[in-house]
């Protein structure tokens, strides 16, 4: 049995396109014109971030390029952002049983967690299913940041320790020849907070857990890219869950095998119009309506 672990590292910045330079540039001397008539900080900084805000993300199409999908589903799904080399592919085979420990009470913490489950199982087909903590295959730790680097060694092993340096929160799951058979996530809430981090928590490390364990800056915009800005799923995410999950892939595949797989599904999707209603479909989650960006 194999022991994948995958953890969120902290963002240390965004993968804005060159011309932001620019922008701030022309904003820098907005302000300057605005200052010396309006003499008023708030209107330049509000100049500021219309800039920042209007910096165009080119690649935001790049869940329609069946080449550039490809090699995401590759890198993020063969492999692991602790180790390197290309893995089998890995996935549950059936119904996901899971339990929350909640060492910290936190409610919404737990709404949000319950309606990204509800998502992962409309886009892969797997039902997740709450059940006691005996008979659960995946178990999430609301927990505090005192103390998590014990609990997870207890949960997970003493090995996962450096791979805690600088994570705000983190996930493993235990394979069979490519079959998931346990997972766990840790969240400390009170350090994902102080991080504004608890959407993305929640949403990358209980994604991660469905078979898609690393993290890659070749894949945007994604939240398996730490330097962008994305804390819910993209349209690129989704178009990746559902290739892992069709049955036309199996577990334990090598990258060579699915790669055949995952091209002629594309080229399908691309026909068929799957690709093009993925920006749509994403948007259903729930996260998107409580957050208020659908």
């Amino acid at each position: 049995m194999n022991e994948l672990p995958c953890g969120h590292e902290e963002s240390m910045g965004f993968a804005f396109e060159l011309s932001l330079a620019e922008y701030l540039r022309k904003a820098l001397c907005r302000c300057a014109f605005q200052s010396f008539f309006v003499k008023s900080a708030l209107l330049c900084w509000l100049l500021l971030v219309q800039a920042v805000a209007a910096v165009p993300r080119t690649n935001d199409s790049n869940y329609l390029d069946p080449d550039f999908i490809a090699r995401a589903f590759t890198a993020v799904v063969h492999g692991r952002e602790y180790a390197a080399g290309s893995f089998e592919l890995s996935r549950w085979p059936d119904d996901i049983q899971y339990y929350i420990h909640q060492d910290v009470a936190d409610p919404l913490a737990v709404v949000m967690i319950e309606m990204h489950l509800q998502q992962l199982g409309d886009i892969s087909g797997r039902r997740f299913v709450k059940v006691p903590i005996e008979d659960a295959r995946l178990e999430i730790y609301l927990t505090r940041q005192q103390g998590w680097q014990v609990l997870v060694a207890n949960r997970v092993g003493a090995s996962a320790i450096p791979d805690l340096h600088g994570a705000v929160c983190y996930a493993s799951f235990n394979t069979r020849s490519g079959t998931i058979e346990a997972a766990q996530v840790f969240i400390p809430v009170d350090q994902a907070r102080m991080h504004g981090k608890l959407v993305s928590c929640v949403v990358e490390e209980l994604t991660q857990v469905m078979g898609l364990p690393n993290d890659s800056e070749l894949v945007f915009p994604s939240i398996f890219n730490d330097r962008t800005p994305d804390d819910l799923l993209t349209p690129l995410d989704w178009v990746l869950i559902r290739l892992l999950y069709h049955p036309d892939l199996v577990p334990g595949m090598v990258a060579s095998q699915s790669t055949t797989a995952v091209r002629a599904l594309l080229r399908q999707w691309q026909a068929d119009g799957t690709l093009q209603s993925a920006a749509v479909k994403v948007k259903q989650g729930e996260l998107y309506r409580m957050l208020g960006r659908r």
